[in-house]
């Protein structure tokens, strides 16, 4: 793996961890508030799908440039 490779992949380790926070954060604010299922379940799955989908890539070292156009699209 090259070094801008390398770098590029500790950057989206962190991006992935950032996510994965901010979902559960998410999740809590609307158990919290109340908020119906249907934007809980949004909210959960549409953000879990997206954050496993960055961390299968992640994990396996694959589409280490393409991950950060996958964020962006999705938030």
């Amino acid at each position: 793996m090259g070094e801008n490779q390398s770098i590029i992949h500790n950057q989206n380790q962190v991006l992935l961890y950032v996510l994965l926070f901010s979902i559960c954060l998410g999740v809590g604010v609307e158990i919290i508030v109340g908020a119906p299922i249907e934007n809980l379940l949004a909210l959960g799955f549409g953000g879990g799908l997206t954050v496993v989908l960055i961390g299968v890539f992640q994990y396996k070292q694959q589409r280490v440039f393409l991950l950060q156009q996958i964020v962006q699209i999705n938030y």
